[in-house]
C-alpha cells in the first residue's frame, strides 16, 4: 500500500482510510489485513493469548485519524457480523476482536446527527452487544446460543 500523508489539506488519504475502515466495519476485511493497511497511522496490537488489546497512534503529536474521520456504527453492522459468526465464517476470537476494535478506535461513533443523538445511540442495545462481544468472558462467554440471543435482541429494536 502506498503510504498517505496525514494532512488536513490532503483529502485523498481521508477518503482511502475511511474506505479501509468501512470495509472492516462491514466485515469485508480481517483485522490482520487492517493492520497492514493502517500501519502508517496506527499500531494494532491484539494478542488474545495474553488478553491484551492496544491501538497506538503512530503520528504522536500530529493529526489523529479521528480528527477527520467519523464512521457511524449501525445495528446492521453488528447483525451482519453475528450472522457471519453463526455461519462459520468467523471464529469467536475474530468476532470479539472485531467488536473490540470498533469499541476502541475513536473513528467509529454511534449513529446520529447530533451529539445528543450519538450519546443516546451510544447507550443503546447495539453498543451493549458490542461491549459483550468485545469482552465475552466478562459476560458469560460467546457461543452460537448467545449469538442467536443477541441477534434476537437486536432484531427486536427499530
Amino acid at each position: 500500500m502506498t503510504s498517505l500523508i496525514i494532512s488536513s489539506s490532503n483529502k485523498d488519504w481521508q477518503i482511502r482510510v475511511k474506505e479501509i475502515l468501512t470495509q472492516f466495519l462491514e466485515g469485508q476485511t480481517r483485522l490482520s489485513k487492517l493492520q497492514e493497511q493502517l500501519a502508517a497511522y496506527v499500531t494494532i496490537d491484539f494478542q488474545a493469548q495474553y488478553g491484551r488489546r492496544e491501538i497506538r497512534n503512530i503520528a504522536e503529536g500530529r493529526i489523529s485519524l479521528d480528527d477527520f474521520i467519523k464512521i457511524p456504527v449501525r445495528k446492521r453492522h453488528v447483525c451482519n457480523m453475528l450472522e457471519r459468526y453463526l455461519g462459520g465464517e468467523l471464529s469467536e476470537a475474530e468476532l470479539s476482536d472485531w467488536a473490540a476494535f470498533i469499541r476502541m478506535f475513536p473513528v467509529f461513533v454511534p449513529e446520529g446527527e447530533t451529539e445528543e443523538e450519538q450519546w443516546q445511540a451510544g447507550e443503546s442495545l447495539v453498543w451493549d452487544v458490542l461491549d459483550r462481544l468485545a469482552a465475552p468472558v466478562a459476560f458469560g462467554g460467546l457461543n452460537p446460543q448467545t449469538a442467536w440471543h443477541y441477534l434476537g435482541l437486536l432484531h427486536s429494536i427499530d
